[in-house]
């Protein structure tokens, strides 16, 4: 009986072993890619510029998972505020070089996120902080700088995730209009994302401390098509060409609304004369 059991035990153990050194030559070769492409992105920097990027990916360290906020995964890393900055200071080309940097070194970085500072806000419930928290996707996005945009979405973010307001990337595309956002847009939908998704409502959606979230009550909450909307009906009349873009952004974004949700009924724009 015993030398039954042991030759069933040892073909399970050899079958065992014989998958992990199958897979372990791929998982060499893909972080082996992962490492040509960061020493290929730090030739293009200078060496004060290397030192820079060597600064931030050593900042990387996981976040602390806060009660009740679900939409912040514990994997997720901080954002360092030198690559912050990248957004915001500085010559926008060599702030690509940098970025590009920083999200070849790791896999996680693209998913980083930067912490705001929290606003105290009154209501007739009391007074509440509202925390602000961006993704690198979303940052890129506010920026409405082309190329960190197009550095960012190179390396693939999750175009699902949302910032500490509750938007999606495709919310921010549309809130930051500019004449890229429909190419964006269209973007963001090729990868998947969700054009049927609401935000929440800055304003009931708060942290009452440091830890603790209080939930929105009865909050107005909107899709990307309906935040365009929205938008297009509070521009100025003799403001053009922003209400083509905006409407351009609508009737792309109400088309596939409807598609996906029957009971969705948005009706399309005209193109303004």
């Amino acid at each position: 009986m015993m030398k039954k059991k042991i030759l069933i035990f040892v073909p399970v153990i050899i079958l065992f072993f014989g998958l992990c050194d199958a897979s372990a030559p791929e998982q060499s070769k893909h972080s082996h890619h992962d490492q040509q492409k960061f020493i290929q992105a730090l030739t293009k920097l200078t060496q004060e510029e290397q030192d820079q990027v060597k600064r931030m990916v050593a900042y990387r360290y996981p976040l602390r998972k806060r009660n009740k906020a679900e939409y912040i995964k514990p994997e997720y890393i901080v954002m360092p505020e030198e690559t912050h900055r990248l957004f915001h200071e500085g010559q926008e080309e060599r702030n690509k070089l940098i970025l590009d940097a920083y999200l070849a070194a790791h896999p996680l970085n693209v998913e980083a996120t930067h912490d705001m500072s929290s606003s105290m806000i009154s209501t007739n419930k009391g007074r509440f902080f509202l925390r602000d928290e961006e993704t690198i996707l979303t940052k890129a996005l506010s920026s409405q700088k082309p190329s960190l945009i197009n550095i960012v979405l190179k390396y693939k973010p999750d175009v699902q995730r949302r910032n500490g307001l509750g938007e999606t990337p495709l919310h921010v595309t549309v809130k930051c209009c500019n004449h890229a956002s429909l190419a964006i847009i269209q973007h963001l939908v090729q990868e998947d994302a969700d054009v049927t998704a609401r935000c929440y409502d800055k304003v009931h959606y708060v942290h009452k401390n440091e830890n603790e979230m209080s939930r929105p009550h009865s909050p107005e909450t909107y899709t990307p098509a309906e935040l365009a909307l929205r938008k297009l009906q509070h521009l100025d009349s003799d403001n053009t060409t922003a209400a083509i873009i905006n409407t351009l952004n609508y009737n792309f974004l109400a088309a596939l609304q409807n598609q996906k949700n029957p009971n969705s009924k948005l009706t399309l724009q005209k193109l303004p004369k």
